[in-house]
């Protein structure tokens, strides 16, 4: 808690999916063991959490991939709808843990204050531990607005150093642990040292994370 995590992987590199299993680890009470064929309690667990995901669709991408890590019936089977009466307990099971864990927020058109108020929303009033920012970008709205704000124009990676600058405040200000997540620039196909050159968008991003990895 109070510290800012990042992960960065090409598009379509598992980002979303990873995030969703580390933030199950630490805020999910209890998790399907198949060998055991029973719900048995998290000894990673710590308190609740949240995930704010600006481009996903809550109930097609975002809810399933909980229930799957939660309950361990593969995403696919789920969205078809192919499980078994037995699997559909585990995932009703799953639902109920999400309700009282997990806080899904869906806010595509996040700006700076928006995330930041939301953060301290989650952490004051709904007592999160860690929450999940998925994904820094810029979207087009955030440096919009802090233009209108402040009649500065940033660039794009000014957006996104902004927007890592802020989350780290967030972790530090409310004490919880964020992870959040970037896109790679093609450079780690080349480079023979995978390191923040392979970052998109803004090199300067690593030195507002207490961890990051590619």
């Amino acid at each position: 808690r109070g510290h800012l995590l990042m992960r960065s992987a090409p598009s379509a590199g598992g980002k979303t999916t990873r995030a969703i299993g580390d933030l199950c680890n630490v805020s999910i009470p209890y998790l399907w063991d198949s060998e055991q064929q029973a719900f048995v309690k998290n000894q990673n667990y710590q308190g609740k959490g949240f995930y704010i995901h600006t481009e996903s669709d809550q109930e097609y991408e975002i809810q399933p991939k909980f229930m799957s890590y939660i309950c361990d019936i593969p995403y696919h089977v789920i969205l078809d709808g192919s499980f078994t009466p037995q699997e559909e307990k585990r995932m009703i099971e799953a639902v109920e843990m999400m309700e009282h864990s997990i806080m899904l927020i869906d806010m595509p058109n996040f700006t700076i204050p928006l995330l930041r108020d939301t953060i301290k929303e989650m952490a004051i009033t709904e007592h999160c531990c860690y929450g999940v920012f998925d994904y820094i970008q810029d979207n087009g709205i955030a440096g919009k607005t802090y233009k209108n704000e402040t009649g500065t124009a940033l660039r794009q990676d000014m957006v996104l150093l902004a927007i890592a600058t802020d989350l780290k405040a967030c972790a530090e200000d409310f004490n919880v642990g964020i992870l959040t997540m970037s896109q790679l620039n093609g450079n780690e196909k080349l480079n023979s040292i995978i390191d923040e050159a392979c970052l998109s968008g803004s090199k300067a991003m690593k030195n507002k994370l207490d961890g990051g990895m590619i």
